[in-house]
């Protein structure tokens, strides 16, 4: 007799078995995954960034605060201390508040006359620190260092600032600030003296943010915060030390006239103080040489000054009105850097109103100066002609013999008009119709800028 045993296997459908997992699964599996991880390191470092972006904000904001107590302690709003270097006599002046047209020309031609008593200025002493004045600071292409920022007064932002200038390619007279620095105490009337590099260095830089140095050739001696080795004695164990700072942050001062309702009547006394702070400003300013460049010859941004640069500023929607701000396109040459990020600064400079005067040119300008926030950067920049970029040429009609490029961005701040051209009566009652485009002062490094309303003596 046989016994048969019953078997569950045996009875089990064929699709009901068990089954591993398979090699795609595994993949997709693992895809996924990275998909997460790749995602989450994007937001470790974008927050990273932001709070980088955010600590310097606040950082700058305290030092703003800081040196605001500097400048009114030490009544730097007293144009008597204020001093520049003529560029036309290789010589520091003295500023006086009733400029007329002579000074503001400073070697230049100039269309049209300046603001009598209404020029805007730039304290700027850390530029002038350490240089020879007479030979770094005097005028090369379309650079001119006394003025802010450092190009001639009819400098086309389009044009490769390293090219020898063209009269076909320069625009009308341009707004810029007289760069001036603080006068020393050994300064006579007849004989000013800039203040020395010491002092400003206390003044103008941050002291709070002390170095920390590690010894190289002993490496059992601690690191030592707020020392700077600079070599021992022979025979001496271990480096003398003294107290540094990185001094990292830096700071200078626009102030322009508050525009008033009768320019012939009204004070000027009434200035708006920007305080600018700044991270690792680039202080370098080395002209080149003049170069010919050719039609579609690329250039080299490495071989300009880069701390200040100069664009044309091209509105394309926004009102600027109730502090909305409204998103622009920024147009300059190949020759300068291009690259803008979110959280960077730009002074947009114009001329707003135009006084006849008797004389020859016929024509005052008075300009305004305002700072803004860059809020948002879209894309990426775009190189090609100026046609590229929409506009098919300058506003005076020019177009620049090599290539430029164009940022699209959301600006934050005041107030602003871009209309042009400005149309006005002369004495005659003859309509004039003047352009007056607006020009963007970029500077790397502005971690905030802080305003007031000052007086000006």
């Amino acid at each position: 007799m046989s016994v048969r045993f019953s078997s569950n296997r045996s009875r089990r459908r064929p699709g009901s078995l068990r089954r591993g997992i398979t090699v795609i699964e595994v993949l997709f599996a693992m895809g996924i995954a990275l998909m997460g991880l790749a995602g989450i390191a994007s937001l470790l470092l974008l927050g990273g960034r932001q709070a980088g972006d955010s600590s310097r904000a606040a950082e700058g904001q305290a030092l703003a605060q800081d040196w605001y107590g500097e400048f009114t302690a030490r009544e730097l709003n007293d144009s008597r201390k204020w001093i520049w270097w003529d560029d036309a006599g290789s010589i520091l002046q003295w500023f006086d508040k009733q400029l007329a047209s002579s000074v503001p020309s400073k070697g230049s031609t100039t269309l049209f006359r300046r603001e009598l008593g209404r020029e805007s200025v730039c304290l700027d002493p850390t530029f002038f620190s350490g240089r020879d004045l007479n030979n770094t600071l005097a005028m090369n292409n379309w650079y001119r260092p006394s003025v802010f920022p450092y190009y001639q007064d009819r400098y086309n932002p389009t044009v490769d600032p390293s090219t020898p200038m063209s009269a076909g390619l320069q625009w009308q007279d341009q707004p810029r600030m007289l760069r001036v620095t603080w006068a020393g105490p050994t300064s006579t009337r007849t004989s000013p003296v800039a203040t020395s590099a010491r002092v400003l260095e206390q003044v103008f830089f941050s002291q709070d943010d002390l170095s920390v140095v590690t010894e190289e050739s002993d490496k059992s001696v601690a690191p030592a915060r707020g020392i700077s080795f600079y070599g021992a004695p022979s025979g001496s164990r271990l480096p003398l030390g003294r107290y540094a700072a990185e001094s990292q942050y830096s700071w200078l001062a626009t102030m322009s006239p508050t525009e008033p309702r009768n320019h012939a009547t009204d004070p000027t006394d009434l200035y708006l103080l920007s305080l600018v702070v700044m991270k690792q400003r680039d202080r370098l300013y080395l002209p080149p040489t003049p170069a010919a460049r050719g039609p579609g010859t690329a250039s080299t941004p490495s071989n300009n000054p880069q701390g200040e640069r100069l664009t044309w500023v091209y509105p394309i929607s926004g009102n600027f009105v109730g502090g909305t701000g409204g998103r622009v396109r920024l147009i300059s040459s190949d020759g300068a850097d291009s690259k803008v990020h979110v959280g960077d600064w730009i002074m947009l400079a114009k001329y707003y109103a135009f006084e006849e005067v008797p004389g020859s040119p016929n024509y005052r300008p008075n300009s305004v100066f305002r700072w803004f926030r860059v809020v948002a950067v879209e894309d990426e920049e775009t190189f090609g002609t100026l046609s590229d970029m929409g506009p098919s040429s300058d506003p005076y009609g020019l177009t620049p013999p090599n290539d430029v490029w164009a940022q699209d961005v959301v600006l934050e701040g005041p107030d602003w008009n871009f209309g042009s051209p400005l149309k006005f009566q002369d004495m005659s009652g003859t309509t004039v119709s003047l352009e007056t485009p607006t020009t963007g002062t970029l500077i790397k490094g502005i971690t905030g800028v802080f305003e007031r309303v000052v007086n000006i003596r």
